[in-house]
């Protein structure tokens, strides 16, 4: 593989693709983190706001169970955040993959 020159001619480092899905995994983290933290802790800053958020925790379904629309918002910000931690799990194992084995990651990096 060919480096590639900059103008004064040195070769220009280039970054390996387990450090880009290590950066990337690291930041999925966080985002995970901070997802779930502002999704449970949010408080609407209107009072017109709070009275949705208290309409969707009295307002109860039932296909079966009872069920309210708040719990439905916050089951699905967990799942949310369930999927950016496997998407962070698999961008950390691609990293490895990656750099133990480069051909099996193919056109991944």
């Amino acid at each position: 593989m060919k480096k590639k020159i900059a103008q004064q001619g040195r070769p220009i480092p280039q970054m390996k693709a387990t450090w880009l899905y290590r950066i990337a995994a690291i930041l999925l983290l966080l985002f995970a983190t901070g997802h779930t933290v502002g999704f449970l802790k949010f408080v609407p800053p209107t009072p017109e706001g709070q009275a949705v958020m208290n309409a969707m925790d009295n307002v109860h379904l039932q296909p079966g169970a009872t069920y309210t629309y708040g719990g439905f918002y916050r089951g699905f910000g967990f799942f949310l955040t369930v999927y950016l931690l496997f998407a962070a799990f698999l961008a950390w194992h691609l990293g490895e993959l990656a750099r133990k084995h480069p051909a099996a990651a193919g056109s991944l990096p």
